[in-house]
């Protein structure tokens, strides 16, 4: 690897914008490390949530890795480790130009289910009433557009009207994620 290269961390429910990294690629001198503000999409991007983005990822050079983490990489996607050690955090995305997306709770009621019994907290569930949340209450939220929390309005997002309703390549690939695109709980999105 050159000292220049980029390098890219992000959790996997987060999909940094391409045309942010190109951004990286064809310009110098930005300051690091970098941040994407993504688009806060619960269980597809068919939903938003109200009052939230995500501030989140990273990236930098691998002479920054190198000279202000010391090699340890667990800072880069840590946004308090920094902002203690840069003033100069540079972020891709505001909130109408999205730096890309996160999608919590973008899965098959099945597998949201088993993800939240192996969960040891969270402050989204109340544990007292764990057993209750089934795959009839979930897709109910879903179709409904009601955060887990069971209080929590979700904004609909209209994707043929939205330039960031999604990501390029789920656009370009709609066979395969359908399920990301449609809300199929709610008979109005065939509709929409």
């Amino acid at each position: 690897m050159n000292r220049d290269d980029i390098l890219l961390m992000s959790g996997n429910s987060e999909i940094p914008n391409k045309a942010g990294i190109l951004f990286l690629k064809f310009y110098n001198g930005w300051p690091e490390p970098i941040n994407f503000r993504l688009k806060y999409s619960v269980y597809g991007f068919y939903w938003i949530h109200p009052t939230k983005t995500v501030l989140n990822g990273g990236a930098c050079t691998i002479e920054y890795v190198e000279q202000i983490l010391n090699g340890d990489l667990k800072y880069l996607n840590s946004n308090k480790s920094l902002s203690n050690l840069s003033s100069k955090n540079f972020i891709i995305g505001d909130l109408n130009h999205y730096g890309g997306w996160f999608c919590e709770f973008c899965n098959d009621p099945t597998i949201i289910i088993n993800h939240l019994n192996n969960l040891t907290s969270s402050s989204l569930v109340n544990w007292e009433n764990v057993n209750k949340i089934d795959n009839m209450y979930l897709e109910s939220l879903i179709e409904n557009g009601v955060y887990l929390d069971g209080k929590t309005t979700l904004n609909r997002a209209h994707r043929y009207h939205e330039n960031y309703f999604a990501p390029t390549y789920v656009n370009e690939n709609s066979w395969k994620y359908d399920f990301l695109l449609t809300n199929i709980y709610s008979k109005m999105d065939y509709y929409d």
